[in-house]
């Protein structure tokens, strides 16, 4: 589910708010973890192996990072 609504874990998910606005997003304990490692480099699957969180939460995590529109999806 998550892979097809992310459109593959290859994809990188980068941050497009800037830092001064984050604070104004009600975001969960879990994606505001995950921002420290979205670095615009590495794709989901490299997140997902860092491990900082179980693959359920990452998921779930970058799932609500996108719907608050803090992050977009590029190949």
């Amino acid at each position: 589910m998550f892979e097809l609504r992310f459109g593959g874990f290859h994809r990188v998910p980068v941050v497009v708010v800037p830092p001064h606005e984050l604070a104004s997003r009600a975001l969960d304990s879990r994606a505001s973890m995950l921002l420290a490692l979205l670095d615009g480099r590495s794709t989901i699957r490299n997140i997902l192996d860092i491990g900082i969180l179980n693959t359920l939460d990452t998921l779930a995590g970058l799932a609500e990072l996108l719907e608050h529109g803090v992050i977009e999806f590029r190949d």
